[in-house]
């Protein structure tokens, strides 16, 4: 006898849930690569609320617009109203400023400068020549000086960036290479606090140039805190709230 096997109908098409959606991240051109943009933290160009494009600032008690950065201590507060966006020409000037901001990656920078005298005695006083010579026992015992950020790929970024700046002396030197950047026709503009960016077409080029040369840890962002933090690019202070 021949028995017929029944084939259960297909189920039916029920609501389908649209799939999830991957969240992108938000990527802009910073020369030779994309980067992913991150809000910052608190640090010379910005704060953890500053924006992809922006330097954030408040006013004091004082009535006075500081970056947010250089509101949240003395230290910083002091750093700011005293140094900060005052000329820096000098080479050892110049590479302090490199290497405390190589430092400040993913810190605050009032952790950077509580650090500061410390960093200034591990690498010389920057004297490019002594620092640019450290060999790898220097560097592991700079990794377990307690004065220092004892992160051993900063402390090695320090040693590679005091040699670049040994060799672009050949080629006018460190002081040469960030004031280029802005010295020319017509001169530029002092600019109000609220109105500068994170980083630009200027701070591009003078990352990619100070790549060029073999520093390294420096990317757009850290180049205009550069630029700022040595008075390169001027800034209007003491602007009332």
């Amino acid at each position: 006898m021949l028995v017929r096997l029944s084939t259960p109908d297909p189920p039916t098409a029920g609501p389908r849930t649209p799939p999830r959606r991957a969240r992108a991240s938000r990527r802009v051109s910073v020369g030779t690569a994309d980067a992913e943009v991150r809000p910052p933290r608190a640090g010379p160009t910005g704060g953890p609320s500053a924006g992809p494009e922006f330097m954030e600032t408040v006013v004091g008690p004082d009535g006075i617009r500081r970056p947010a950065w250089a509101s949240r201590g003395d230290l910083v507060r002091t750093y700011f109203d005293t140094e900060w966006g005052r000329p820096v020409r000098t080479e050892s000037g110049l590479l302090e400023l490199v290497v405390l901001l190589t430092f400040a990656g993913g810190l605050t920078w009032a952790g950077v400068l509580r650090r500061r005298e410390g960093l200034r005695e591990a690498f010389a006083g920057y004297d490019a020549d002594v620092v640019a010579a450290y060999d790898d026992t220097v560097v592991q015992s700079l990794c377990h000086d307690a004065r220092l950020i004892r992160n051993g790929h900063k402390i090695r970024a320090a040693v590679d960036n005091a040699r670049a700046t040994r060799d672009l002396r050949a080629s006018g030197g460190l002081p040469g290479l960030v004031w280029a950047t802005v010295e020319g026709e017509p001169p530029v503009p002092a600019m109000r606090l609220t109105a500068i960016p994170r980083f630009d077409a200027r701070s591009t080029t003078l990352a990619a140039a100070l790549r060029e040369a073999g520093f390294v840890r420096i990317g757009p962002v850290s180049a205009q805190a550069l630029l700022l933090a040595s008075g390169a690019l001027p800034v209007r202070r003491n602007e009332a709230g």
